[in-house]
């Protein structure tokens, strides 16, 4: 279903043999299957019930628009993003022949932006129906799961929630489900709006449910902005647009939630002063520090602290910050370039400290609970 993915097997750091389920994000330069298609069913967000059936849920996606019936028991009070779900079962399909692995060893899933949410989403739907042994590791995901509230009335918005309406804290998916919080973790860049979506917290439903009704125009009842007449160009030049647009508004409206650990990849303090103070920088920054949070405090931390709203992402500026923070690249760079970093301080650290102290040092950046001197 236009879902690219490969299994690459390799040794993990403490020397176990380890399986990854690589999945790919959106590539539009990638005409091989149908890209169309593929974003039709991104967009259709609409909440369903989990099976703990893996033969459950239909596989004709004229029957998910149907909203054909699925028999059998499901996950309590935890419903899926129905295009994500599809998209998971087929790939479950495809790739079981490659999930027998030797005991002892490691079964991850791995992934980026869709490719991101489709790994968390076959984790949690592998150790839920099979008690597998699985883990997720994702970058940029998209949430695509929820626990359901019952006492949730769905309201259609073009703005943003207020702040004083949004629940305190949402709860944890993998909690609901008596998974481990460590089963999925996932990196994120502070300025990417694609890890809002599906929230409370996007900033970019507004924009789109906001159109005129020629259904190219941006921001129909907002200011003049620069950025309009370059988006408006863009969309007519996409020939499933309207019919996206459609899907779009009537699904996208939803409060789905991250999954596991988020760790969020924060830029040096005068990088940060500067964006918030002078003008906006479009490039990605050095990585200084990787922070930890929970999956449920993600989307509140991001607007106290990276805020981004349907007016000033509509700025040029920003519209190009968000569209490189959340491309491949801004997350391998700067990963790739703290972990030297890391290696870097512990192996001067070994040539300059005593051994005993070297060996804490590098020990403790490393993770590892043999930090104490021997």
């Amino acid at each position: 279903h236009d879902v690219a993915w490969a299994i690459v097997d390799g040794v993990g750091g403490d020397g176990v043999l380890e399986r990854h389920v690589v999945i790919r994000g959106f590539d539009a330069s990638d005409e091989t299957g149908d890209n169309a298609a593929l974003v039709k069913k991104v967009v259709y967000a609409k909440p369903v019930a989990v099976p703990l059936d893996p033969a459950a849920f239909p596989r004709a996606w004229a029957d998910v628009l149907a909203d054909a019936p699925v028999d059998g028991p499901t996950a309590p009070r935890v419903e899926a993003h129905a295009g994500f779900l599809f998209l998971a079962e087929a790939l479950l399909d495809a790739v079981r022949p490659h999930l027998e692995i030797g005991e002892g060893h490691r079964l991850v899933f791995a992934g980026h932006s869709i490719g991101g949410a489709l790994a968390g989403l076959c984790t949690v739907l592998l150790r839920v129906r099979e008690s597998a042994d699985v883990a997720a590791l994702v970058f940029a995901p998209l949430p695509c799961l929820k626990v359901v509230d019952d006492g949730a009335v769905a309201l259609t918005r073009t703005v943003p929630t207020p702040e004083a309406s949004r629940p305190a804290r949402p709860p944890s998916v993998l909690r609901e489900l008596k998974l481990d919080e460590d089963l999925v973790r996932a990196f994120v860049q502070p300025w990417d709006p694609l890890v809002r979506w599906y929230t409370d917290h996007d900033p970019c439903y507004p924009l789109v449910a906001d159109s005129a009704g020629d259904v190219y125009t941006l921001f129909a009842s907002g200011p003049p902005r620069v950025l309009r007449t370059l988006a408006r160009t863009i969309l007519e030049t996409a020939d499933a647009w309207p019919e996206v647009r459609e899907v779009y508004v009537q699904q996208a409206n939803q409060t789905f939630s991250h999954l596991g650990s988020m760790h969020l990849i924060m830029p040096d303090a005068p990088r940060y002063l500067a964006d918030r103070l002078f003008s906006l920088v479009v490039d990605v920054p050095e990585p200084f520090a990787v922070v930890r949070c929970a999956a449920a405090d993600l989307p509140r931390v991001l607007d106290a602290a990276f805020r981004l709203e349907e007016f000033s992402i509509s700025l040029v500026p920003a519209a190009l910050r968000s569209f490189v923070h959340h491309f491949h690249p801004a997350y391998s760079r700067p990963l790739v370039a703290l972990r030297r970093r890391v290696a870097d301080d512990a192996e001067a650290a070994m040539s300059t400290e005593p051994r005993w102290v070297a060996r804490g040092v590098a020990a403790s950046r490393a993770g590892r609970d043999d930090a104490a001197p021997t």
